[in-house]
């Protein structure tokens, strides 16, 4: 007996196709504005587990190295996300601070697999993160080369190169293509949206402030003011870098120095030599102070912007802060694989300094940690400079996007569906359809509040899950920091209070994260799980729960809803150990919409 597999009642293949819808301006757009997509309602139905957004983007002005988020890529660059039906303005979705929500969806449900295609496609750069599988080759000042916004600096054993361009000289232009997190037309969705029953789509998308949605690849050889590493600024990896030898080494004024750097494997290189002036760290100590070689050779020292001041502390004892002058270039010789050494060579242009403020290369001498004949100082920042941060990030860059079209995937279903479907909507009973989607509500809290309830006024009559992301609230958006990476602030517990009652019935500690290290919290962990699939997102990884911090609840499972308005509200408690910061509480409602057209007309039921 035989049988023949059809894709449809009908014993018929479903023809498909795709269509450009172009942004309603046709012209390039920049930070903070709108931009509009009109979807005709000929697009009758629309595939939106095929749909996607695609533009160009490039980035101007840059200060130094600089990524979109580290977790969800070109994502971050859409502030709001709204989609409304063309004929009655009626509003089918709304999600408010879609770029903080998307990395919590994004970086749940990667595996090595989706995130080297989101790579490919979404300007994903895994090479900046802080994590990702490696103890030190992984590290973003190792992998500063990979930037796909920036022609960055070769790399390769017999390399000898000079970054003596200014980086805002080598932005280039990328092409992305995503998938919204959208239930009408994107991922959240797994079904056909039948655009000619609403007369068409109209979607606006809010961007965000390029403070806003970019970082730092690293940030080594950053401090503040005073030489010391700020954990505020990027992933806390700032550094000074060590100086192995000025140039030139006698008393005097400086041209350039040099500082330590990486070996290339497998070469006769040494990266000092005592004869020549090149000396070594006599100790640890500069390590554990905040002092470190220039990784990948020249790569790691991408921060050194041309242009930009050039801070040192001297070999005294204790050592003076002095300003060396401005970054002409850098010079790497990573080509000297014949027992020389190798260093990174740092240009100064001191001609705007005063005479009697010029370093003299004596000052500089001695090696990293050291005083003037190569032995430890008792204050291990001798000899390592760095850039300020107030001074480095003086510049605010700016996004150029351009060519904004959304492909729009439709399909022709049998022409008997498609009148079914209409009579359907003219009838008084109606055509439903159902959509996962997710409401914000917004709540403040002062750093002063060790114990914190949060009622969120939600009325959602499907809803599923909550999830609530807490945001510094006290800073303003700036590249030197990751504007949208959520902060524990030393949370200890937490419990929803969902319809008079405790949910879990005992409270969720949160107390391990906030160690140094810190630890994985498992029931914490398992209800983010069970909140993740319950708003039907495939949770493929658990890993680094601290820096992808938010918590959450499930309020229905295995395809079940949850009325939320037969409540009136849901409440959040958090307790603090030694809270610090003001912080900005962004609670999302994932759940079910229902969308009814009949011959009333349309409407939302929440």
């Amino acid at each position: 007996m035989s049988s023949q597999f059809v894709s449809s009642q009908y014993n018929m293949t479903i023809p498909s196709k795709s269509v450009v819808a172009p942004s309603l301006r046709q012209q390039s757009y920049s930070d903070a504005d709108t931009v509009v997509f009109n979807i005709p309602s000929f697009m009758s139905h629309i595939d939106s587990r095929q749909s996607y957004l695609k533009f160009r983007v490039r980035i101007h002005n840059a200060p130094t190295l600089l990524t979109f988020s580290k977790k969800s890529g070109i994502h971050s660059v859409v502030r709001n996300l709204r989609i409304y039906d063309t004929q009655s303005n009626l509003c089918l979705e709304n999600i408010q601070d879609y770029n903080v929500l998307s990395q919590i969806l994004h970086i749940y449900s990667e595996n090595n697999s989706i995130k080297n295609r989101r790579a490919l496609t979404e300007l994903l750069e895994p090479g900046s993160r802080t994590f990702g599988g490696g103890d030190y080759d992984d590290l973003p000042a190792r992998n500063c080369d990979q930037s796909q916004l920036f022609i960055s600096m070769p790399t390769g054993s017999d390399a000898t190169y000079s970054t003596s361009v200014p980086l805002s000289d080598r932005a280039v232009e990328c092409v992305v293509a995503l998938r919204l997190y959208s239930g009408v037309l994107g991922s959240l969705s797994s079904r056909m949206f039948p655009a000619l029953i609403t007369g068409g789509l109209r979607v606006e998308l809010d961007l965000a402030s390029a403070a806003e949605c970019l970082s730092l690849w690293t940030a080594e050889g950053i401090c503040d003011d005073a030489g010391n590493p700020d954990p505020t600024i990027g992933d806390a990896d700032g550094c000074r870098f060590g100086i192995v030898a000025p140039e030139p080494q006698d008393n005097n004024n400086i041209t350039a120095v040099h500082l330590y750097c990486e070996k290339n494997a497998g070469f006769d290189q040494v990266v000092h030599d005592t004869g020549s002036g090149f000396e070594p760290m006599t100790s640890a100590a500069p390590l554990e102070n905040g002092t470190s070689i220039v990784k990948n050779q020249g790569v790691g020292a991408v921060n050194l912007a041309i242009g930009k001041k050039l801070y040192a502390y001297n070999n005294e004892n204790p050592p003076v802060l002095k300003e060396l002058g401005k970054i002409t270039g850098i010079l790497a010789n990573s080509g000297e694989n014949a027992g020389g050494v190798c260093s990174v060579k740092v240009g100064l242009d001191t001609s705007y300094l005063q005479s009697a403020n010029i370093v003299k290369g004596s000052e500089l001498m001695g090696g990293a940690g050291n005083i003037a004949d190569g032995t430890a100082n008792a204050d291990p920042k001798s000899n390592s400079c760095f850039v300020k941060a107030s001074e480095l990030f003086e510049t605010t860059p700016t996004l150029e996007i351009s060519e904004l079209e959304f492909v729009v995937k439709t399909a022709s279903p049998p022409a008997s569906y498609t009148e079914s479907l209409v009579k359907q909507s003219q009838s008084e009973q109606g055509m439903k359809l159902d959509y996962m989607t997710f409401d914000t509500y917004r709540n403040n809290i002062n750093a002063a509040e060790r114990v914190v309830q949060i009622n969120i006024p939600a009325t959602n009559h499907r809803a599923t899950a909550i999830l609530s992301v807490p945001l510094q609230n006290n800073m303003a958006p700036s590249v030197s920091y990751n504007n949208l990476n959520p902060v524990i602030d030393t949370a200890s517990s937490y419990n929803y209070l969902v319809a008079n009652k405790l949910q879990p019935t005992r409270r969720v500690n949160l107390g391990l994260l906030s160690q140094s290290p810190p630890k994985t919290e498992q029931v914490a962990l398992f209800e983010c799980e069970k909140a993740l699939g319950s708003c039907k997102v495939m949770v493929k990884q658990l890993d680094f729960q601290d820096t992808n911090f938010f918590i959450a609840r499930a309020l229905a499972r295995y395809g079940t809803i949850y009325n939320l308005s037969a409540d009136g509200n849901i409440s959040l408690r958090i307790d603090y150990d030694n809270p610090q910061m003001n912080k900005l509480m962004i609670n999302y409602v994932g759940g079910l919409r229902r969308l009814v057209v009949n011959s009333s007309g349309k409407f939302i039921e929440p």
